[in-house]
């Protein structure tokens, strides 16, 4: 299990101000990083959905990198900015030194809605935690190493909140990893900014 758990990519309800079936989908790129990326595990406790990748050959007790979704069906949806400020109180917690990086706010657009006519506009917050010296996990399903670094991208959608995790870590400084490769850190920028939602009413979906 990933370190950022000591806290679906699809989700579907009614959307009861337009009376229809609404779908709201979470979208990201799984052919990142350099190497192939498998669903190891889901979780399922009451409220959300947690889905764990991981890359090919590697598994949730013996992983270099981890993707971590989480999908909050609670309604109402959980603040993702608090969700995310409860994360930093556990990393701080827990590190010997924390560094937080890209902190961001912003305001993104959902596609299908605006194409449909609808409100599509969504709140976004993002941040990276680089964990250096943590203590033990109390928990022998988490692995900890000497760093340890989480993305965290978290979406307010219009139906559900939504998220994001990537996950490194090791006892080395590997020369292409994200704390000592600029090129890495890019990818790493580059690929959470695809991530995004896009949802709207059956009924107002485009005719074919």
């Amino acid at each position: 299990m990933g370190f950022g758990a000591l806290l679906g990519q699809g989700a579907a309800a009614q959307d009861q101000a337009q009376g229809g079936n609404y779908t709201e989908l979470l979208t990201l790129n799984l052919q990142t990083g350099g190497h192939a990326w498998h669903l190891d595990k889901t979780y399922n406790p009451p409220g959300n959905q947690m889905m764990e990748y991981v890359p090919e050959g590697q598994t949730g007790q013996n992983w270099s990198e981890m993707i971590t979704t989480i999908t909050f069906h609670s309604q109402p949806p959980p603040n993702v900015a608090n969700v995310i400020a409860g994360i930093v109180r556990n990393f701080r917690a827990i590190c010997g030194k924390l560094d937080l990086a890209d902190q961001n706010a912003s305001t993104e657009t959902d596609d299908l809605r605006k194409s449909a006519g609808l409100p599509a506009t969504y709140q976004t917050f993002s941040i990276l935690l680089k964990c250096e010296d943590p203590k033990p996990s109390p928990s022998p399903a988490i692995t900890v190493r000497k760093h340890e670094v989480l993305w965290l991208k978290g979406i307010q959608g219009w139906l559900n909140s939504y998220l994001v995790q990537r996950a490194w870590h090791s006892d080395t400084l590997e020369p292409g990893s994200i704390l000592a490769s600029d090129k890495t850190y890019k990818e790493w920028q580059d690929w959470g900014r695809t991530i995004r939602i896009a949802g709207i009413p059956d009924d107002k979906r485009p005719k074919k």
